[in-house]
């Protein structure tokens, strides 16, 4: 079974500012885009966050496949079996 586990922004209110600046034509930041480093510098999850997720992930058995480059989201595979006792652990 593959499923995702979406990290926190560090400054979701901050992003979506910025996203309504540059895209409202009467900000003199209009059209000033993001690029995908500078979002992820400014709003992903701080790198060892990032790390801590899929280092706990990887032992807990699961299988890491992808990690976005913004940090944001991290995919990974395991049964259902483990995935059940995973998350009843958490409750």
């Amino acid at each position: 079974m593959d499923f995702g586990v979406l990290l926190k922004m560090r400054d979701q209110a901050g992003a979506v500012a910025t996203l309504q600046n540059i895209s409202d034509p009467n900000s003199p930041d209009y059209g000033k885009w993001l690029t995908s480093g500078g979002f992820t510098a400014n709003y992903g999850p701080a790198k060892p966050d990032v790390a801590a997720v899929r280092n706990w992930l990887g032992a807990q058995g699961f299988t890491l496949r992808k990690t976005l480059p913004s940090g944001l989201y991290v995919e990974v595979s395991g049964t259902v079996a483990r995935r059940c006792r995973r998350c009843s652990r958490r409750r």
